[in-house]
């Protein structure tokens, strides 16, 4: 649709992936903030459990493979996706008659067809 009102392909590549970044962002904050809580609470559990006392502790290493999977899948599972709409003529995309979406049944089942009932 971004094409249509006149984003060259640079400008949407660009701009699905800034998305993309500011929608891992906080997922990836508040991913490190939760890490580092639940390895303090799991410390103080195996100290109370054990009476031994743990030095681990969350590593820069791991710190820095949260981040690195956190901002690389969002990006990553962005570039088919791109790449399929920038394949595609604007004509072809714009086209709602031949869309994937279309192809999806939604069916209801009753209770009572299945011989149970809640009432």
């Amino acid at each position: 649709m971004l094409r249509a009102l006149g984003y060259n392909t640079t400008d949407l590549f660009a701009t699905i992936f800034l998305q993309s970044f500011f929608f891992a962002f906080p997922g990836v904050f508040f991913g490190i903030i939760f890490a580092a809580i639940f390895n303090a609470s799991a410390r103080l559990l195996l100290f109370t459990i054990t009476r031994i006392y743990s030095t681990y502790f969350l590593t820069t290493s791991s710190i820095w493979i949260g981040i690195l999977i956190g901002f690389g899948i969002p990006i990553i599972s962005n570039v088919f996706p791109i790449r399929q709409a920038l394949g595609k003529n604007l004509r072809q995309s714009l086209d709602i008659n031949h869309r994937k979406a279309g192809d999806i049944a939604i069916v209801v089942n009753k209770l009572k067809n299945f011989g149970t009932s809640l009432s």
